[in-house]
């Protein structure tokens, strides 16, 4: 049996001779399928996992395989070992970082035609050693509690003593929770459904933390691969409001009420996710916190702003403080919004400028159209392109009646003439949307097209025209058509 010392011995030496390519990709997310590896070795690494999966080799009957003369047995050892999830067993992978013995290959990615009925043919492949694996799974676990310098750390910057000095006595990390995600959804985009019992299955685990536990850390989690299926926005939100409004603000003001140290925001910027722990807080303050918290939002961002006066290196500065405040206060939104718009004039404040919009055109009422069609025009010297998105969000909101009332503003504004391509592609879809008719039929929205790709022809049009007369001079007839089409219809 696997789980016997000689047995499991047995069967990972007999595994050390088949398998032919494995590294730390082909296991750190979970045994994913390496479409760079033949077939062959990719049956050879599979059948390793299903061993895994179905035997469950205890740490008792792998620990002694660390100190296997042979390198490759040892490796295996260390992927099973990491394979349990098992925190405490960190420490005993700790002395092979320093293990230089050359052990199986790791495959190298690369960019490959498919074609299908070929096969990928011969792996590309690196020399890899024993401590560069005991290293990998080391630094997974590093990087979740925001240690990104390695086991043995670098110049001041510490490594896993540290770490586990932190940690040690623990029984749960919010980190390791994000490692074990992670391998139940194969950190991968959108979430294969075939990983949905998985992660439901460490739901069920994770609802055994203690709160506030328990609901920071789906908190931290939101966002990382497999979120999705773990808990859903609407449900966040309400395990958030169970809280209480004084843990939230707490939160927000970097007085998380837990002892976990994955948790605690960092002056060393430690905890990367703690920027977007907060803006979800304050992108749903309305249904977390109080009217009267709104003023403490507005002062927590003042003192964001003065992170080098409180030596903090990971200042949350945006638009989501102002929002979230707006809020809470409902009467004062549109004074609350307009002084933050002021406070994001720099060359990169674009995309906040928008958020403020589309966040006063959301609380504000229809005689907000004017201002919210200014700041959407305003960002067109920022970035372009950008704005496409948010246009058609900002239609969406109210539904018809708001929707055209904010159509006629941008329609009005003098700046029509320059909004571009996408912008007003979003603005057209929304028309046609609204009436019985389209004002532009899909086919032409669908042969609209510029040799330098969406919208870069409208940076500098004297220029593109120059290069491509006939294309880009085609393309701007037509946005000049659909633009006079608008002006028109919206006049009905």
């Amino acid at each position: 049996m696997a789980g016997q010392p000689g047995a499991t011995r047995t069967a990972f030496e007999q595994m050390a001779r088949t398998i032919t390519v494995l590294g730390a990709d082909d296991f750190l997310s979970g045994f994913r399928e390496n479409s760079h590896l033949p077939p062959d070795v990719r049956a050879r690494n599979a059948a390793f996992a299903r061993f895994l999966e179905e035997k469950r080799p205890p740490a008792a009957s792998l620990l002694p395989l660390l100190r296997h003369p042979d390198a490759k047995v040892r490796t295996l050892a260390l992927v099973a070992l990491y394979d349990l999830e098992d925190p405490s067993l960190l420490p005993r992978v700790l002395p092979l970082v320093d293990d230089g013995a050359a052990t199986f290959p790791a495959a190298e990615r690369h960019a490959m035609a498919y074609i299908p009925g070929v096969s990928a043919g011969p792996a590309r492949t690196r020399p890899q050693t024993v401590g560069e694996i005991a290293t990998a799974i080391l630094n997974v676990y590093l990087q979740s509690g925001g240690y990104n310098y390695g086991p043995r750390g670098q110049n001041e910057e510490p490594g896993f003593e540290q770490y586990w000095k932190e940690r040690g006595a623990r029984a749960s990390c919010a980190g390791w929770w994000a490692v074990r995600l992670a391998r139940a959804g194969h950190s991968t985009t959108p979430t294969p459904k075939d990983r949905y019992g998985a992660i439901r299955t460490l739901r069920s685990r994770m609802d055994a933390l203690r709160e506030p536990d328990r609901t920071f850390t789906l908190l931290m989690l939101h966002g990382e691969p497999g979120a999705d299926v773990l808990i859903s926005d609407a449900d966040l939100v309400a395990a958030l409001a169970a809280l209480g409004p004084k843990p939230i603000l707490d939160l927000l003001q970097r007085r998380i009420a837990t002892d976990d140290p994955d948790l605690q925001p960092s002056p060393r910027n430690r905890n990367s996710r703690s920027g977007a722990m907060r803006t979800f807080v304050l992108q749903h303050a309305g249904a977390l916190l109080r009217p009267g918290d709104a003023k403490a939002l507005l002062d927590q961002e003042t003192w964001e702003r003065d992170f080098q006066q409180h030596h903090v290196t990971d200042p949350l500065i945006g638009p989501w403080w102002a929002i979230g405040a707006a809020q809470l206060d409902r009467s004062a939104a549109p004074a609350i919004l307009r002084d933050a718009h002021g406070r994001f004039q720099g060359r990169f404040d674009g995309e906040a400028q928008l958020e403020l919009a589309l966040a006063l055109w959301t609380l504000g009422g229809d005689e907000q159209a004017g201002t919210v069609a200014d700041w959407v025009y305003r960002e067109l010297d920022r970035h372009m392109g950008m704005e496409a998105h948010f246009v058609a969000r900002l239609l969406e909101t109210g539904g018809r009646a708001r929707g055209l009332v904010l159509a006629r503003a941008l329609a009005a504004d003098r700046r029509f003439d320059d909004l571009n391509w996408k912008s007003l592609e979003a603005l057209v879809r929304a028309i046609n949307s609204w009436k019985a008719r389209p004002i532009v039929l899909q086919e032409e929205l669908e042969a609209a097209w510029s040799p330098l790709g969406v919208d870069f022809f409208m940076q500098d049009r004297a220029a593109s025209l120059e290069k491509y007369p006939r294309a880009v001079g085609a393309l701007l007839q037509r946005l000049a058509e659909w633009r006079a089409r608008v002006r028109t219809i919206l006049r009905e």
